[in-house]
């Protein structure tokens, strides 16, 4: 008697776990209806064709539009193409020697060269090269150079509106970890845009894909760091934040805007 009721109350506690298991699984799904709301075509000429991007309004005060994928991504779960930072391509291999702002493999740089504080002419006077420019020009925007003119880079600052104009909620859409980002916004609040998990792509390695999210702004922190949007795997409470910099030799998914 005593071990038939042991094997009931086991085999009750294993399909409570197991339904509760399930539950949590599905808690975690995202579906393509939740970033199907509210998308508009924009537009674009690239050349000589006519494209049209996928785009959310979000009902942000800046009044930008977020594409639904990346850039080289036909849907919102696809990684797409990585980028260093600047550069308008993707390619095989991302370090110091392969990257276009910078000589060689020694911290070079050609372009984007900060002075700290200020001390341009004392950098020139030293013989160092200065343009002290924190913001990408149109000729080093991925975006613009393949989705067109009206088609850009987010800056730093247009990720930390996207921040804190959204809630977050970690999950999968079509087996592909991310994290869901919806407006909290009157009048907007069923609107969502999906970052997928893409991790970085350092010389020949693709890394931490499914794990961490890191996407470039247009934005220089340092001289040898750019600006991201930095997505951290947590099931209970997706860790986000705007501030954080990377080399920018590494190779980065995109994420472009637009203006309504």
């Amino acid at each position: 008697m005593t071990d038939s009721r042991f094997f009931t109350f086991a085999a009750l506690a294993l399909s409570s776990a197991f339904i509760t298991s399930c539950h949590k699984d599905d808690d975690n799904v995202i579906t393509m209806d939740e970033v199907s709301r509210g998308i508009v075509k924009v537009m674009t000429v690239q050349g000589k064709d006519t494209i049209y991007v996928d785009a959310v309004d979000l009902g942000l005060p800046s009044e930008l539009l977020w594409a639904t994928c990346n850039i080289g991504a036909n849907q919102p779960h696809e990684n797409g193409s990585f980028y260093a930072w600047g550069e308008t391509a993707p390619k095989d291999n991302y370090n110091w020697a392969t990257y276009k702002h910078c000589i060689d493999d020694d911290w070079s740089f050609i372009k984007y060269i900060n002075a700290p504080n200020g001390q341009k002419q004392e950098r020139l006077a030293q013989g160092y090269d200065c343009d002290n420019k924190t913001q990408l020009d149109k000729t080093d925007d991925a975006a613009t150079a393949n989705y067109g003119k009206n088609w850009f880079m987010p800056t730093q600052r247009d990720f930390d509106e996207l921040n804190f104009r959204t809630s977050k909620r970690y999950g999968t859409l079509n087996g592909v970890p991310g994290i869901l980002l919806t407006s909290n916004m009157p009048g907007y609040q069923d609107r969502s845009i999906f970052f997928p998990l893409s991790g970085r792509k350092d010389y020949e390695k693709h890394l931490n894909a499914g794990k961490y999210g890191f996407y470039w702004s247009s934005t220089l922190e340092g001289n040898t760091t750019a600006y991201i949007l930095w997505l951290d795997y947590n099931v209970e409470v997706p860790n986000i934040t705007a501030t954080d910099s990377r080399e920018r030799n590494i190779g980065l998914p995109i994420r472009p805007i637009t203006y309504k």
